[in-house]
């Protein structure tokens, strides 16, 4: 009875449907905004990644920790004629090192904190792009499929059309035999669009619901103000995860050759001593002080230093190029962005697109224009939808990553 209730139980831990019954947290979400509020509060990607300062800061203090005392023990016993012979020496040594040690170490965790932050950056940003781009694509999927699928249907009622007049003169037996190739490739088309929907709706389910079909893009709610970005890009720039591993890895050349000069130092060990003697039928106590420090007659540590200081100016000139190339990638960003929001902006409502398919159909149905027309046509269209939500899908990753930066940057 024991064996099959924990069977049940381990069954229903696998289970896949275990939070089947929970609801979903932004199930509600009526536009593509609020679900970027709502993946920032519910998804842990995101909420475990904030604290990336903290976590930086708390690794930085570790470097002036307290190094625990050191205890010695000796304890001697024997005899001489007779008399019994003991000795027992006592220490507690407390070390202090010498040199700026410790903050030399601070500088090397200050280096490692920072790549901390980058990564925290990077998962933030990486949950809030994949999910809310997730929403936006469970969108453009299923606009996408109608595109696809009205125009496989538009192919296979020509198709039939055709067919069912017998004997064609050689031009439309061309077309019937253009849309009888180009069918297969609608057909593929829509086979990735559905694997793709299937694929994306696994992934939005757990916080949209099993039902979501997506949110459009809309860019007047999508506040982000490129000019005034590209003004402040001297404040943001440092908090860029490329940014923030350079001066990671300058921060740890420094901090290894700070480290190299303070090792020239000795570190002291000093603390409170006690000696018990007793010599047969006497004993006596003494207590003092005991003092430990190497003394560097043999070496100073110079090859390392020199080492560090030709690594430390070799670094320092990468850095600097390294700094300007960063500088350009990210103007060259805010400039793409401003274009694709233009090119977003001033892009024909789908009203508009519709309605002139929609007339070159009729020119076709009544013989004003061939059947490679129609083709071209509807490939136009279809290419048109996958390059526009294409653009979207770039505008909405990269204006989220430098609305962050933005914020960061204004943050006090």
């Amino acid at each position: 009875m024991m064996i099959s209730h924990l069977v049940v139980v381990w069954t229903t831990i696998l289970s896949p449907n275990l939070y089947a019954d929970e609801p979903a947290p932004c199930a509600k979400v009526s536009n593509l905004i609020d679900a970027l509020g709502c993946v920032r509060t519910n998804e842990p990607a995101y909420r475990d990644a904030v604290s990336d300062e903290k976590e930086a800061e708390e690794l930085k203090s570790s470097a002036y920790r307290l190094i625990n005392p050191e205890l010695s023990l000796d304890y001697l016993s024997g005899s001489s004629f007779g008399s019994a012979q003991k000795e027992m020496n006592v220490s507690l040594m407390f070390m202090f090192e010498l040199g700026g040690k410790r903050s030399a170490r601070e500088q090397v965790f200050s280096a490692e904190g920072l790549v901390l932050r980058a990564d925290a950056f990077e998962q933030r940003m990486r949950a809030l792009t994949d999910l809310g781009g997730a929403v936006l694509r469970l969108n453009q999927l299923n606009r996408e499929k109608e595109v696809l699928q009205e125009s496989l249907d538009t192919f296979r009622g020509v198709i039939r059309l055709y067919r069912s007049r017998g004997q064609l003169p050689p031009e439309q037996q061309v077309g019937l035999n253009a849309f009888e190739l180009i069918t297969l490739d609608y057909e593929k088309r829509l086979l990735e669009n559905e694997a793709e929907l299937i694929r994306i709706q696994a992934r939005t389910a757990r916080l949209f619901g099993k039902q979501a079909t997506g949110l459009p893009l809309d860019l007047k709610k999508l506040s982000l103000d490129v000019g005034r970005a590209t003004e402040s890009m001297n404040e943001w720039l440092e908090n860029t995860p490329e940014m923030m591993r350079l001066r990671s890895e300058q921060r740890t050349v420094e901090g290894n050759l700070a480290v190299a000069r303070a090792d020239m130092w000795p570190d002291l060990k000093i603390g409170p001593a006690f000696r018990r003697i007793t010599n047969g039928s006497f004993s006596y106590s003494m207590t003092g002080i005991a003092v430990s420090f190497p003394i560097p007659l043999l070496t100073w540590n110079s090859a390392l230093r020199m080492s560090r200081v030709t690594t430390e100016k070799r670094v320092q000139a990468g850095i600097r190029w390294d700094a300007q190339d960063i500088r350009s990638q990210y103007a060259a960003l805010l400039t793409q962005l401003e274009k694709i929001s233009k090119l977003l902006r001033e892009s024909q409502s789908e009203a508009e697109i519709q309605r002139k398919h929609h007339q070159t159909e009729s020119y076709f149905q009544r013989g004003l224009v061939g059947g490679a027309l129609v083709i071209e046509a509807h490939r136009s269209l279809v290419d048109y939808f996958q390059t526009k939500h294409s653009l979207e899908r770039k505008f909405l990753e990269d204006s989220l990553k430098i609305q962050a930066l933005a914020q960061q940057g204004n943050s006090p």
